[in-house]
C-alpha cells in the first residue's frame, strides 16, 4: 500500500465515472430512443413516433441479450461512490461531509433538470400543446430527496438513482457518526436486513397493494434502495482493502454477500419485473471492469478525453436524458435519418454539458468544499499546550 499515490486513486475512480456517464447515454440514445417510442413520446408529452425503417443495430446494440449499457453505467456509478465516499467522510466528518455534497450534487441537478424542463415546456408553448407535468411533481423532483417518498412519477428518467445516491449519503454519515468507522459487518448488516425486507415484499406484493398500499409504497421505495446499496458497499470494500484495513480474501467474500443481497432484491423484490437477467449481468460486468481497474490503478495517468469525460459526467448525466430525448425527436420529425439524429443528439449534449459543468459545477463544488472544511475545522477539538509544572 506504500507504493500507491493520491493520483492512483482519483485517476483510475474518476476516468471510470467518465465510461459511466457515456454509458447511461448510450443506452438512452439507442434501445431506449429507438427500440421504445410509446415510452418516449410519453416523456415528452408527445404523440409515439412510427419508424417505417427503425434502425434494428441501434436497437439491438442498445440492448443486447446479457449487456444493457444503462444498468451497466449505473453499477458502475455506484461503486465509484462506494468507494471515493468514504475519503470524504473522514476527511471532514458526517455534517461538513453532508453539506458539501449537498453543494455538489442539488445546485447542478437543479441547473440541469430546470434547463430540460424549460426546453420541453417552450416546445409545448410554441405548439399549443399542454406541458405533461405539474409545477408540483417539477418542484419535487427538483429537491432529489421527496419525489420517491411522494410516490410521483419519474420526469427525467435518472432521478431514482440519485436518490438512492442520497440515501447512501446519509446511511454512510450516520454510520460513521454512531461507529467511528467502516466495517464490513455493519455492512453485511444493512444489505441483508434490505434484501429480507426486499423479498417480503415480493412475496407479498399482491396483498400489500391490495390491501395495504402505504407499506406498499415505502417497501417498494426500501426494495429499490436495497438492490443497489450492495454495490455501493462493494466499493467501499475496495477502499478499505486500498486502506489496508482487510484482506483481499475478505474482500471477495464480502463481494459474494453483497451480489447474492442485491440479487435477491432485484429478482424477488420491486425490480423483479424489469429485464433481470440482462440487468444484473451488467452489473456484473461493471464490477469485473471496476476491479480490474483496481487492480491496474498504478498505472492510470492523466488523460486530456478521459479526464474531460470525467469532469463533465454528473452534468452529462443529469441532462442528457430530457434534453436528448426531445432534440432526437423534433430531428426525425424534420426527416433527419438515425445516424445523424444521434450524432447531433451527442454533440448536444457534450455542449450543454461542458457549459454546465464550467457554470455551475465548477462554482458550487468549490464553495462545498471550501464550506465542508471550514466546518470541520471549526468541530475539531482545540488543543492547549500543556502549561509548565509551577515552582514550589
Amino acid at each position: 500500500m506504500a507504493s500507491d499515490t493520491a493520483n492512483d486513486r482519483i485517476d483510475f475512480a474518476n476516468q471510470l465515472r467518465g465510461l459511466a456517464a457515456f454509458s447511461v447515454l448510450f443506452s438512452h440514445y439507442t434501445g431506449a430512443f429507438w427500440g421504445r417510442p410509446d415510452e418516449v413520446g410519453k416523456t415528452l408529452g408527445l404523440p409515439a413516433q412510427v419508424y417505417a425503417d427503425p434502425p434494428q443495430g441501434l436497437i439491438w446494440f442498445g440492448d443486447l441479450p446479457f449487456f444493457n449499457a444503462g444498468p451497466f453505467g449505473v453499477a458502475l456509478f455506484f461503486l465509484i461512490s462506494g468507494f471515493v465516499i468514504p475519503i470524504s467522510l473522514e476527511r471532514l466528518g458526517p455534517l461538513p461531509f453532508l453539506v458539501a455534497r449537498f453543494l455538489r450534487i442539488w445546485p447542478t441537478y437543479v441547473a440541469g433538470f430546470g434547463l430540460a424542463v424549460a426546453l420541453l415546456a417552450c416546445w409545448h408553448a410554441l405548439n399549443g400543446t399542454a406541458f405533461p407535468y405539474s409545477a408540483g411533481l417539477v418542484l419535487a423532483q427538483s429537491a432529489i430527496v421527496l419525489r420517491d417518498w411522494l410516490w410521483l412519477p419519474v420526469v427525467d428518467g435518472i432521478v431514482w438513482t440519485l436518490e438512492v445516491e442520497m440515501k447512501f449519503y446519509f446511511a454512510m454519515a450516520l454510520l460513521f457518526w454512531l461507529a467511528g468507522g467502516f466495517r464490513l459487518p455493519h455492512f453485511a448488516a444493512i444489505a441483508i436486513a434490505g434484501s429480507l425486507v426486499s423479498i417480503g415484499f415480493g412475496l407479498g406484493y399482491d396483498w400489500l397493494l391490495a390491501e395495504h398500499v402505504w407499506w406498499f409504497k415505502r417497501l417498494a421505495i426500501v426494495s429499490i434502495t436495497a438492490s443497489f446499496f450492495p454495490y455501493m458497499f462493494i466499493g467501499t470494500g475496495f477502499y478499505l482493502l486500498y486502506r489496508g484495513r482487510i484482506t483481499g480474501r475478505e474482500l471477495v467474500l464480502f463481494s459474494a454477500l453483497m451480489l447474492a443481497a442485491s440479487a435477491a432484491s432485484w429478482r424477488i423484490g420491486f425490480l423483479g419485473i424489469g429485464p433481470v437477467v440482462a440487468s444484473m449481468a451488467s452489473c456484473g460486468f461493471a464490477l469485473a471492469l471496476f476491479a480490474a481497474c483496481y487492480a491496474l490503478r498504478s498505472r492510470f495517468r492523466p488523460n486530456r478525453v478521459f479526464d474531460f469525460l470525467a469532469d463533465i459526467s454528473y452534468p452529462l448525466y443529469v441532462t442528457h436524458y430530457l434534453i436528448g430525448l426531445l432534440a432526437m425527436y423534433l430531428l426525425v420529425e424534420a426527416g433527419f435519418s438515425p445516424w445523424p439524429v444521434m450524432l447531433l443528439a451527442f454533440l448536444l449534449a457534450f455542449l450543454i454539458a461542458w457549459a454546465l459543468h464550467r457554470m455551475v459545477e465548477k462554482p458550487t463544488q468549490r464553495a462545498g468544499r471550501r464550506l465542508g472544511v471550514w466546518l470541520a475545522e471549526r468541530r475539531r477539538p482545540i488543543v492547549i499546550p500543556a502549561q509548565p509544572a509551577a515552582g514550589p
